[in-house]
C-alpha cells in the first residue's frame, strides 16, 4: 500500500515522538505516525518527575530554570487540548540520613539558584506515624509530576481520530539501503526515528553511544499514608492517585533482557520495608528500557549523510522535563533551519 504525500513521518509514538507530532501539526505540518503498539515502552512505566534537585551530592538538573516552566505550560496546554488531567504540581521529601546528609543539605540550599528550589520542611511529627525517619528532611520544590501513562493514551486516541497513526514495526535487521525502501511507501518528505532505546539496533544510527538503561519499578496500594507529595529514601515512592504509588526506580546496565527480575523485587520490598511503616499490597511488577546515551544528554537533528532522515531519542530518566523543550526546538529546526543547541546536536558524533 502507498500513501498520500506527508510532510514528517515520525517512527514511534512515546513521549518523544509524541510530543514531537504534536509540535509539527500545531505548525501547520502534515504528519504520519508508525508505532508497535507500545510494546515495552519506557514512557508507560516513568514516573514522570521533573525535579530540580537531584543526586547524593543535591545536584541541580540541567538547564531546569527554563526546562521546568517550559514543561509546565506545555503540559497544561496540552491538558486543554486533550480534555485530560496529567501535570501535577508536587514537593519531593527527600530523607536526610546522617548528620552529614544535614550538613550538606544546608549548606547547598544556601548557595545561589540552589535556595529558590531547597526549603526547610516542618511536618516530621505527621510522617513520623507513617515512616522510619532518619536524621532529617528536606524539602524540594517546585517539583512535576506528568501522568506519562495517562498522557501517551491520550495522544493516541487523538492521533487515532486524526488518522494519522499506524500499527507497524521496523525491521533492524535490514541495511540501511532495505530498511529506508521498506518506508518510502509511507510518503513522507521527512522521517524522524523516536524509537526509544530500540534505536540502539538501527543500522541507520550505529554511530551513536547508546547506552540503554533498564529501569523495573513496584505498583503498591498503601491504604492510609494519604500522600501527595513524593518521597525520596533509599527509593522514591510516588503517588499514583487511589491510594496507589509508584515505587522505584534501579538502573541496570547493558540488561540483557527487558523482564522484571525477582533479584529487584526482593530488594526494593527490603527498601520498601524500612522506609514504610503502613501494610501494603502490592500491585504489579513492570520493567523497561530506557533510552539513555553515553553522555547523557538527548540527540536530535539531521542524520549526516541522509539529508531526509533525522532523529528525536536520549531523553533517558527525564524524558517528562526534556521532551517539551526539545520537541519545540527540534520542530523549529525541521522547519526553519534554526540552529540546535551543541550538547544535543546530533553532529556531535560525527565531528
Amino acid at each position: 500500500m502507498t500513501y498520500s504525500q506527508v510532510d514528517y513521518l515520525i517512527i514511534g509514538q512515546g513521549l518523544a515522538g509524541s510530543l514531537l507530532a504534536m509540535e509539527l501539526l500545531r505548525k501547520g505540518k502534515t504528519v504520519r505516525i508508525l508505532d508497535n503498539g507500545h510494546r515495552n515502552a519506557a514512557s508507560g512505566l516513568a514516573a514522570g518527575i521533573i525535579n530540580p534537585i537531584t543526586g547524593r551530592r543535591f545536584a541541580k538538573s540541567w538547564r531546569i530554570e527554563e526546562l521546568l516552566p517550559f514543561a509546565k505550560a506545555y503540559y497544561q496546554t496540552l491538558e486543554k487540548e486533550l480534555a485530560v488531567q496529567c501535570f501535577h504540581e508536587r514537593s519531593v521529601l527527600r530523607f536526610l540520613k546522617s548528620n552529614k546528609d544535614i550538613n550538606d543539605w544546608e549548606g547547598r540550599s544556601s548557595w545561589e539558584g540552589f535556595d529558590q528550589y531547597m526549603h526547610d520542611f516542618s511536618g516530621m511529627d505527621d510522617l513520623a506515624q507513617k515512616f522510619h525517619l532518619s536524621q532529617g528532611i528536606g524539602r524540594i520544590a517546585p517539583v512535576a509530576q506528568v501522568d506519562l501513562p495517562v498522557l501517551i493514551k491520550a495522544l493516541k486516541q487523538y492521533f487515532e481520530t486524526q488518522n494519522i497513526l499506524i500499527k507497524a514495526e521496523l525491521d533492524h535487521q535490514l541495511n540501511e539501503e532495505k530498511l529506508l525502501q521498506s518506508l518510502a511507501p509511507y510518503n513522507a518528505s521527512v522521517i524522524i526515528f523516536c524509537e526509544g532505546y530500540r534505536a540502539g539496533f538501527n543500522p541507520l544510527f550505529k554511530f551513536i553511544p547508546f547506552e540503554p538503561a533498564k529501569g523495573e519499578v513496584l505498583f503498591v496500594r498503601i491504604p492510609n499514608l494519604n500522600l501527595e507529595d513524593i518521597v525520596k529514601d533509599k527509593l522514591m515512592i510516588a503517588p499514583l492517585g487511589d491510594d496507589t504509588y509508584w515505587v522505584g526506580s534501579n538502573y541496570k546496565w547493558n540488561a540483557k533482557h527487558e523482564n522484571p527480575t525477582s533479584e529487584f523485587k526482593t530488594a526494593f520490598i527490603e527498601k520498601l520495608e524500612s522506609t514504610l511503616k503502613l501494610p501494603y499490597e502490592i500491585l504489579d511488577h513492570q520493567a523497561a528500557i530506557r533510552p539513555s546515551i553515553l553522555d547523557r544528554r538527548p540527540v536530535l537533528g539531521f542524520h549526516p549523510q541522509y539529508s531526509h532522515i533525522a532523529i528525536f531519542n536520549g531523553l533517558g530518566t527525564k524524558g517528562a522535563s526534556l521532551g517539551p523543550f526539545f520537541s519545540n526546538k527540534l520542530a523549529d529546526h525541521l522547519i526553519n533551519g534554526s540552529v540546535l543547541n551543541a550538547e544535543v546536536d546530533i553532529s556531535r558524533f560525527t565531528a
